[in-house]
């Protein structure tokens, strides 16, 4: 089911993918900007209508979506041999059936803020946020002088 079936409008998401939180721990995750509607085939915009979490989409099904959709890519991806895994990584988990079996079982977290209030918003986190660098100078306990 599309979602310009069900609301009759065409929706674009930004995506940013990340592999590494700010404390350069192993965390994949994605950051994503979802609009409050979409343009309709005429040429309007069109808010949704809102359901119990006051949003687009709700976080569960949004999660479940997402979870299947990514799954789906990943599983294509392998079978395709377009991914690149460590060597051994795989064996360690079982292989690759057992690792996605493994991906599945995780509960994936969905965190949705309230939807950006005018466009200045927007523009202010993509400015930021994204393109963050994870070591500052104030990060640095030490610093080492090479001659």
């Amino acid at each position: 089911m599309s979602l310009l079936n069900t609301y009759y409008a065409i929706a674009q998401i930004s995506q940013s993918y990340y592999t590494w939180s700010q404390k350069l721990m192993f965390h994949p995750h994605v950051h994503c900007i979802v609009p409050d509607g979409g343009i309709t085939t005429e040429g309007k915009w069109q808010f949704p209508e809102k359901g119990k979490d006051n949003c687009f989409y709700p976080a569960d099904a949004m999660k479940a979506l997402y979870k299947g959709y990514f799954m789906d890519h990943l599983k294509s991806m392998f079978q395709a041999k377009l991914l690149t895994i460590p060597i051994g990584y795989l064996e360690k988990h079982g292989g690759f059936k057992k690792w996605k079996n493994m991906l599945y079982r995780k509960d994936w977290v969905i965190f949705a803020k309230k939807t950006f209030s005018q466009t200045k918003h927007v523009s202010d986190y993509l400015g930021k946020y994204p393109h963050r660098i994870a070591i500052t100078n104030r990060r640095v306990k030490t610093s080492i002088m090479v001659r």
